[in-house]
C-alpha cells in the first residue's frame, strides 16, 4: 500500500509524518477533519528527507494482514476456544460461566497483542520509498500542526 506525506520530524531513522487521504468530495467515511493523521515511520533507507518533504510512505500487505490478524482475529478466535471450552467442560444450563470465559479469552488476545508488541526487538513501521519532492519545505510545519 503506498501514501504521500508530509514529513513533521526527524528522530533518528523513526519519522513523523501526515498522511492526507483525499477521496474525494463525497466520501462517506471520512469527514474534513479526518483526512489527515500522523503516524511514524521508517527511514530504513537512509533517504535524506528534512522536515517538510512531501514522501511516499509504503507498507507491506503481509504485515498490514498480520496486524490485522493480531488485532482483529485473535481475540474473536480465543473467544470461540475460551467459550466452547467452558461449554463443553461446564456441562450446565448456565451460560454465564462459558460466557464469562468468552471474555476472558478476548481480554487474553489483547494481553498476547501487547506482549507481543513489547517483545518485538523492532516495531513494525511503514517505510519511506522515496522522496516525491521537496518543494514543500515552507508549509511543512502548517501541514502538521494541530494534527495528533
Amino acid at each position: 500500500m503506498l501514501e504521500h506525506a508530509v514529513v513533521c520530524s526527524l528522530e533518528g531513522n523513526t519519522i513523523e509524518v501526515v498522511i492526507d487521504r483525499d477521496c474525494g468530495e463525497h466520501c462517506l467515511h471520512c469527514s474534513r477533519d479526518k483526512r489527515k493523521h500522523r503516524i511514524r515511520v521508517s527511514n530504513s533507507k537512509n533517504l535524506d528527507v528534512t522536515t517538510g518533504d512531501r514522501v511516499e510512505i509504503y507498507l507491506a500487505p503481509s504485515k498490514a494482514i498480520l496486524a490485522g490478524f493480531f488485532v482483529f482475529i485473535l481475540p474473536l478466535l480465543l473467544f470461540v476456544l475460551f467459550y466452547w471450552t467452558a461449554r463443553t467442560g461446564f456441562r450446565s444450563d448456565n451460560e454465564a460461566i462459558p460466557a464469562a470465559a468468552g471474555l476472558c479469552g478476548i481480554v487474553a488476545g489483547f494481553i498476547i497483542n501487547v506482549l507481543i508488541k513489547k517483545l518485538r526487538k523492532k516495531e513494525v513501521l511503514p517505510d519511506i520509498v522515496s522522496v516525491v519532492s521537496e518543494k514543500h519545505r515552507d508549509e511543512g510545519n502548517d501541514t502538521c500542526n494541530g494534527i495528533s
